[in-house]
């Protein structure tokens, strides 16, 4: 064999210097690699370190009284980080999620929900701004009223498009998440600045509780504005006086044309063509439209007769009141329900009789009904979706849905509710004082009976339904077969439900097993909430909160009340007294 045929193929083997020079070369990219990651790396954490060092720890401190906190942080990196300036941040950021909303639905309910919504959060913005802090104080019912119901808003948008059968309502729900989140951290930091001041330091979220330096024993006997009227106010004989305890949002002026007999009415409405006009419709469209809060008293007097007409009180149509001949004497009707116009894509929002959304609306001595019966289902004599508005001795009839206190401040004195099912509901603040609320027999099998439904969405709203000195009842043909209809005051999917001193109760009307509940107050904290003013009912001495009064429904005086129950009393006591 020669020389040549004994050399190796090519590639069979790496001389050692080869292989040396091909390590080093790996080490090396690696090594490059390595220092090109950190390159990156480093600068980005440097980065978000310095942006999270940069937060002002005032954001931080104000964030955490949020529900939202990493969206309130965001919303507020452009703000001074002064209580002021973070209110007047968080709520500019609702107001243009509210518009970037708007601005993507083409439902004409929802685009006067957003439009309200965005009127509320404007104005909150406007009285934040206020340099006198005596003077923006003196807002802060207002603004909370106002921000509570934006949320309102969004959320029966969102209620309106599924029962309306929209597409809207695959897309809305995450169309809106951004703005339901920032309506909620300005609410937020809102009540925060109402009910701790500047002071950032003691900040803390409120959920509706008690801030720590009020009385709770303060809270009772307070109350609103006293008015002292004669008999003869009331169209009664005699001269003896009656002190009412009103709202302390309803001014003496108000107070007059609530409570005594108006001397003399701008415009009268009668079937039989003895007024002005016969349909009351037409006599609001005559009406004063100027959107002014201060605007003088408009009285539209309604002569006894049945009027079959959908009447809207519109939202510029502000200090209108609408008289009657008296309780089933002046008749408002009709037969609008969710079931029943489900091919015109009816809603609950849509379906009421009388619809208010003019602030300052007064209604009295007339009956408002809704005659779809219990197979329309939801179908709405009254639906109130104004602030200021009060009703006095209006009876109010249907079978569900019957009286929808959707949204603001409302009052009710001396009136009827009758229905079925969530008869009472809404996410308004309104007080029942001296009602009779009564359950009607449902003519739909295994339907259940329930008086309330208060739907707050949002545990920073000043929301919910307070009873004062009302009578739980029922009709005659209810109580003859209550045993086949269970009655509840409230569903447990709400949140909140007060009954102030101090409610009565139809043991016929409930059904023994509902007023054996009704006699252990535990049992119906988490639903259900009762409250008796300090000189009604036992105390009950809790070490570390102060007194609790008790209402005669379990606790033994001296009993100390386990800690989530008093949780939810504080919250009702707020709510009672925050509604007077």
């Amino acid at each position: 064999m020669s020389y040549d045929d004994e050399k190796p193929m090519v590639g069979s083997y790496q001389p050692a210097k080869t292989r040396r020079r091909c390590c080093v070369i790996s080490v090396l990219a690696v090594a490059l690699a390595v220092l090109l990651v950190l390159a990156i790396a480093i600068p980005v954490a440097m980065k978000k370190e310095r942006n999270e060092n940069s937060t002002p720890e005032g954001i931080n401190n104000a964030c955490v009284a949020t529900s939202y906190p990493d969206d309130c942080r965001a919303s507020l990196q452009g703000s001074d980080g002064t209580p002021l300036g973070m209110s007047k941040a968080a709520l500019y950021s609702a107001d243009s999620h509210l518009a970037d909303v708007n601005s993507k639905t083409v439902d004409p309910d929802c685009k006067d929900l957003l439009e309200t919504a965005r009127e509320q959060v404007q104005l909150a913005y406007q009285a934040t701004g206020m340099t006198d802090p005596v003077q923006r104080n003196q807002t802060c019912a207002d603004v909370q009223t106002g921000l509570s119901a934006a949320l309102e808003g969004l959320e029966t948008c969102k209620v309106g498009l599924t029962e309306s059968g929209s597409s809207e309502a695959n897309t809305f729900p995450s169309d809106s998440l951004q703005a339901s989140k920032a309506l909620s951290n300005s609410l937020a930091l809102v009540n925060c600045l109402c009910l701790y001041g500047t002071d950032l330091s003691s900040w803390k979220d409120t959920l509706m509780n008690l801030p720590d330096n009020w009385n709770f024993n303060d809270l009772f006997g307070n109350g609103g504005t006293r008015r002292r009227l004669m008999n003869a106010d009331f169209g009664m004989e005699g001269s003896s006086y009656e002190e009412v305890i009103l709202p302390s949002w309803i001014n003496s002026a108000t107070s007059r044309h609530l409570l005594a007999r108006p001397p003399a009415y701008n415009v009268i409405v009668a079937k039989d063509g003895t007024g002005k006009y016969k349909t009351v419709t037409e006599a609001i469209n005559k009406a004063p439209a100027t959107g002014k809060k201060d605007a003088k008293r408009y009285i539209i007097y309604v002569k006894k007769g049945i009027y079959d007409e959908q009447i809207v009180i519109p939202k510029k149509c502000t200090n209108l009141m609408i008289i009657g001949d008296g309780i089933d004497l002046t008749i408002f009707t009709g037969a609008r329900s969710v079931e029943g116009q489900k091919q015109q894509k009816m809603t609950t929002f849509g379906s009421g009789t009388l619809i208010v959304t003019g602030p300052g609306f007064i209604g009295k001595f007339f009956t408002v009904r809704n005659t779809a019966g219990a197979a329309g289902h939801q179908a709405v004599a009254c639906r109130v979706s104004a602030d200021l508005t009060a009703f006095y001795r209006v009876k109010f009839d249907s079978y569900q849905d019957t009286l929808y206190c959707h949204t603001f401040r409302q009052f009710y004195r001396e009136c009827i509710v009758s229905g079925t099912v969530d008869f009472m509901f809404g996410n308004g603040n309104a007080v029942f004082q001296q009602c009779q609320l009564i359950a009607k027999k449902t003519t739909l099998p295994g339907q259940q009976n329930t008086y309330t439904a208060q739907g707050r969405i949002d545990p920073h709203q000043n929301t919910g339904l307070a009873f004062q000195d009302c009578n739980f009842d029922g009709t005659n043909d209810l109580k003859r077969s209550v045993a086949n209809y269970p009655h509840l005051p409230g569903p447990a999917m709400e949140e909140v439900l007060s009954l102030c001193p101090p409610p009565t109760y139809h043991p016929s009307a409930c059904g023994p097993q509902r007023v054996d509940a009704m006699e252990h107050l535990h049992i119906w904290l988490v639903h259900i909430l009762l409250c008796r003013v300090p000189r009604q009912g036992p105390r009950i001495q809790h070490a570390q909160q102060g007194e609790v009064v008790a209402s005669d429904h379990g606790f033994k005086d001296g009993e100390q009340v386990p800690g989530r129950e008093l949780h939810q009393w504080q919250r009702l006591v707020a709510l009672c007294q925050h509604s007077l």
